[in-house]
């Protein structure tokens, strides 16, 4: 049984990881969609860094034999939603 200390660093890390996702979703969002070679390699070089965060934040977790959030805040996918839309209204 998990200890309450436990538990709260599995929450802040749970925290945490979709933080991580959120970022990593919108800077692979911006990657796929910027024409700047050299924007798009920065975009995708800081989804990178957050999903090595992701993977070894995610084995810690796992190692308090408990189970990581696999996604980011329904904040952070309304917000994609949003822009998208708007990109799409506005041209861009």
């Amino acid at each position: 049984m998990a200890t309450d200390m436990t538990k709260d660093t599995v929450k802040v890390g749970n925290d945490l990881l979709e933080y991580l996702y959120d970022s990593y979703n919108g800077y692979k969002e911006c990657a796929e969609q910027i024409t700047d070679p050299v924007m798009r390699d920065l975009f995708n070089s800081l989804a990178s860094r957050r999903q090595a965060m992701i993977s070894e934040l995610s084995t810690q977790i796992r190692n308090l034999n408990e189970e990581p959030v696999k996604n980011g805040s329904m904040t952070a996918a309304a917000h994609r939603v949003f822009i998208d839309v708007k990109s799409l209204i506005t041209g861009g």
